[in-house]
């Protein structure tokens, strides 16, 4: 047997103590995280193998790679942590996935965030920090889920008013539902327009039908008086309606900047250089991506700038 060999069975030996991800072998079901684990198993022995570490600097390795797995399913929302997942009803495996145009524009109910971002961000600095820990499908885990946090939390900072320093109480009735949002906005104009427009001419031709002349012409008075002062505010109105709506198309440009930055995220194929040009856009109207996001990116374009494709050669 020669060193090479002989380091290799070493090496076996020591993964034999840890606890890995075990295929979950229900039909039609995902297996993203055996699927990287495995294949991150591959690339840290035959690395290491390569540096001619010795048995103990691999168990430590392996202590950093056991370490990053948990903490890369700690940063997504209800995950569970039994790695045997044979026996489970519910697949936990899969990690990440790549939202639809309804869940960007925030017409899924969804209870709880997708991302532990605090956690996603550590362990994205933990995974830039070991070459030996990447691959193009963690690579891509991390690209796709913190620019869809951004773009998640963004939107979330419009519709709820609070980038403009207010609170949208529409959208808190609505539960964060966008379509609910959306109803709950039209019939309140509905209701305020009945009870402007409709609702005192009725009082007043009410009164004024059953001979309550005098009550008839006070609340007449009233109600002319309340739209002489709504006329003369008509253009403090306009100006702040103006404001308010060019901050509004603000915002929602920058916004429609990042999810064209998400759409480029999409797999199969993904063109990093495009991807890149449609990230400097956003970045040039305002928006701030997390500095993971640029060094992952740029890692990718070093490689290959016109074809990055993250789930061909890893799973």
């Amino acid at each position: 047997m020669n060193k090479m060999e002989e380091l290799k069975e070493q090496y076996q030996e020591i993964e034999n103590d840890f606890s890995w991800p075990k295929r979950n072998n229900a039909v039609g079901e995902s297996n993203q995280f055996y699927q990287i684990a495995k294949s991150l198993r591959v690339k840290v022995q035959e690395c290491s193998i390569n540096e001619r570490l010795n048995p103990e600097e691999y168990e430590q390795r392996l202590h950093i790679l056991t370490d990053f797995l948990d903490d890369i399913r700690l940063s997504f929302i209800e995950i569970d942590f039994d790695s045997d997942l044979n026996d489970k009803n519910e697949n936990k495996q899969h990690l990440w996935y790549h939202r639809s145009s309804q869940q960007v524009q925030g017409l899924n109910d969804q209870d709880t965030k997708e991302t532990n971002k605090d956690v996603l961000l550590e362990t994205a600095a933990k995974y830039l920090k070991y070459e030996w820990l990447q691959l193009n499908s963690i690579d891509w885990i991390f690209l796709d889920s913190l620019i869809f946090s951004e773009l998640a939390g963004y939107r979330e900072s419009i519709v709820s008013g609070e980038v403009f320093g207010k609170i949208n109480w529409n959208y808190i009735l609505a539960g964060g539902n966008m379509e609910k949002n959306y109803w709950i906005t039209l019939k309140k104009a509905l209701a305020f327009f009945v009870i402007r427009y409709i609702i005192p001419p009725a009082v007043i031709a009410v009164l004024f039908y059953f001979d309550h002349k005098d009550a008839s012409l006070v609340v007449g008075g009233l109600y002319i008086a309340y739209l002489i002062i709504r006329i003369i505010m008509w253009p403090f109105r306009y100006r702040k309606r103006n404001k308010e709506e060019k901050d509004y198309l603000d915002h929602f440009d920058r916004l429609q900047k990042m999810v064209n930055v998400y759409y480029y995220c999409k797999l199969p194929v993904i063109s990093p250089s495009t991807l890149k040009s449609s990230l400097q856009k956003a970045l040039d109207s305002g928006v701030v991506f997390d500095g993971v996001v640029h060094a992952i990116l740029n890692r990718v374009l070093e490689r290959d700038r016109n074809v990055f494709i993250p789930f061909e050669s890893d799973i």
